[in-house]
């Protein structure tokens, strides 16, 4: 049995207005991530048990008397077109869309031995059924103060439900900024840190996994967990992401569409 809030339960009234407020209350846990950034460990974690809770209180409405996952599937196992359209609740979305990904959160940096706050953001699209992924990121030891940039490009595979979706990428990454570097004494010995710090530029691998919940198609809210290696250090983290995609194509204004 799925947990439900209470504040979710209820009669469709109720839960309209239970719901917007839920809504709100998912944007000002991303507000304080941004803001107070050493709360991000306890904002990610009520970020995703509220998520899944309304995920699962939500009831879809679709289009032919099937269930919008139902369809979906059936969709999805059709040859590629990129015109291929799902009617939900009144509207017309192409399931096959581009989507970008923005948001902040943490990380850990093996070079520096610290963790550093994060912020980045992702141009994902599609070339028939294959995603790919152009992107980059900032990391420092404050929201403000950033250390190295790093960019990417990748390719994966995205999976999508009516109120959700998830998707993996793999590809390089270019790291750019600065690298702690330790100074010797006489006695051979690291004896100070390099002040300022040298640059460095380094290629790696890079990696990443999406998970997002849907507030409507097209839009959405959910976790991006991400890692970057190369010769000089490695980087893992995770961020709060909000998502936007191209998905939406109108309303439906006669009968004959549906």
């Amino acid at each position: 049995m799925t947990f439900i809030p209470p504040f979710l339960k209820g009669n469709p009234a109720t839960y309209k207005k239970n719901a917007a407020t839920y809504q709100v209350a998912l944007f000002q846990l991303v507000i304080l991530t941004i803001f107070d950034p050493m709360k991000a460990k306890t904002a990610l974690f009520f970020l995703f048990i509220g998520s899944v809770a309304f995920m699962q209180a939500q009831g879809p409405k679709s289009a032919f008397g099937k269930e919008p996952d139902s369809q979906l599937k059936e969709l999805y196992a059709q040859p590629y077109n990129k015109k291929t359209e799902i009617k939900l609740d009144g509207k017309k979305y192409r399931i096959y869309n581009n989507y970008v990904t923005l948001g902040v959160g943490k990380g850990y940096n093996s070079a520096w031995n610290t963790g550093f706050i994060t912020t980045g953001a992702d141009f994902n699209f599609h070339i028939q059924k294959t995603y790919f992924q152009l992107g980059g990121y900032l990391q420092g030891p404050t929201f403000y103060d950033k250390l190295q940039v790093q960019m990417h490009g990748a390719a994966g595979y995205r999976k999508e439900s009516y109120k959700y979706f998830w998707a993996a990428f793999g590809g390089l990454g270019y790291t750019n900024g600065y690298y702690p570097l330790m100074l010797k004494g006489v006695s051979g010995k690291d004896s100070a840190r390099a002040n300022p710090p040298p640059i460095m530029s380094e290629i790696g691998v890079y990696a990443a996994l999406q998970m997002f919940y849907k507030v409507k198609f097209d839009y959405g809210i959910g976790l991006t967990i991400f890692g970057d290696a190369n010769q000089k250090q490695a980087f893992v983290g995770a961020r709060i992401e909000l998502f936007f995609s191209g998905a939406y194509r109108g309303t439906i204004l006669h009968k004959d569409e549906e």
